[in-house]
């Protein structure tokens, strides 16, 4: 079965998946089983396994004539010695759906599990489904897995995943929560026109509610409303936005800093802070450049200016102090 008519059903594995694909012991051996070796990429190796499962599969369905053993949306595990491939079945009609325009939404749905998407070809369907291998760690399988019967799902009820996620959600079970970001955070949280915070509703099934501002706020309330899930997504999702401003203003403080040391230690050497260092004119021949102790005049003027602020910061908090 798995080496076919000539042949061709190895050779089509092969080509299909990238691996290589060899019987170990001859067909006179005796014994039940056969040894297989299947060389090659993880990936390959793994989308190969699945493939000679799946051909064992499909040759006792058909001897057992059991068209109706695999429901819809159930998954059929392709067992292997990593455990990295798990293989789940389709209806024919919702392969466009989860491939998309392009492959932008089988693109997507990688992205976001983590888990490479095997569709395989149309020739392999079986009584209206098709074969889907998912292959990579048991978590992100287990997350691909979910995304793709979303797709499913909605398919057959018509609607979209938003309003899925929405009849899903049982509006008695929803409870109210908060957290509190700083206030520096809010702006990339909401993001351009809001852009952002329904980016993060539309993906946890979260309402989002920020508290408008007062004043100066150390910290704002952010409202949250829906499931206990939901609520945990979202503010994953906040928490990672804030996490994002927090390094870049500790970058930003870093770079100050060793700025004003640099310019605080040559402070001594420089003119008076209402005077500029004077561009220098062309000197003469073998007289000596008088800031080339400093790197040059372009460095000389750059320390200067970071000293005079420096000084000036200094005496600002000194006036606060009195």
């Amino acid at each position: 079965m798995i080496i076919g008519r000539g042949g061709e059903n190895l050779r089509r594995v092969e080509t299909q998946t990238g691996a290589r694909v060899q019987f170990i012991d001859s067909a006179d051996t005796p014994g039940t089983k056969r040894h297989c070796r299947v060389s090659g990429s993880r990936q390959a190796v793994a989308s190969a396994r699945a493939e000679i499962h799946k051909i064992i599969e499909d040759n006792e369905l058909a001897k057992r004539g059991s068209d109706k053993s695999r429901t819809q949306g159930e998954p059929v595990e392709a067992v292997t010695q990593e455990g990295d491939s798990l293989q789940v079945m389709v209806p024919d009609r919702t392969v466009g759906l989860i491939i998309g325009r392009g492959g932008e939404t089988i693109r997507d749905l990688q992205e976001r599990s983590g888990c490479h998407i095997n569709i395989v070809g149309e020739n392999k369907s079986l009584n209206g489904y098709r074969p889907v291998n998912l292959i990579g760690s048991a978590a992100s399988q287990r997350h691909a897995k979910d995304l793709v019967f979303e797709i499913v799902e909605s398919d057959q009820k018509g609607i979209s995943i938003k309003e899925l996620h929405s009849r899903r959600d049982d509006p008695y079970n929803k409870i109210n929560d908060a957290i509190h970001v700083p206030g520096e955070a809010v702006g990339m949280i909401i993001g351009k026109g809001g852009e952002t915070i329904r980016e993060m509703q539309d993906r946890t099934g979260c309402k989002i509610n920020v508290s408008p501002a007062s004043g100066r706020d150390i910290e704002r309330e952010i409202g949250l409303i829906g499931t206990r899930n939901a609520i945990d997504a979202a503010k994953r999702a906040i928490l990672e936005k804030v996490d994002a401003v927090g390094a870049r203003s500790r970058s930003q403080q870093d770079d100050t800093v060793d700025y004003e040391r640099y310019g605080g230690q040559q402070s001594t050497a420089y003119p008076a802070a209402g005077v500029a260092p004077a561009q220098p004119a062309g000197q003469a021949a073998g007289g000596a450049d008088p800031y080339a102790p400093y790197g040059g005049y372009e460095n000389y003027a750059r320390m200067w200016y970071a000293a005079v602020a420096a000084q000036q910061q200094a005496g600002s908090g000194h006036s606060e102090q009195r």
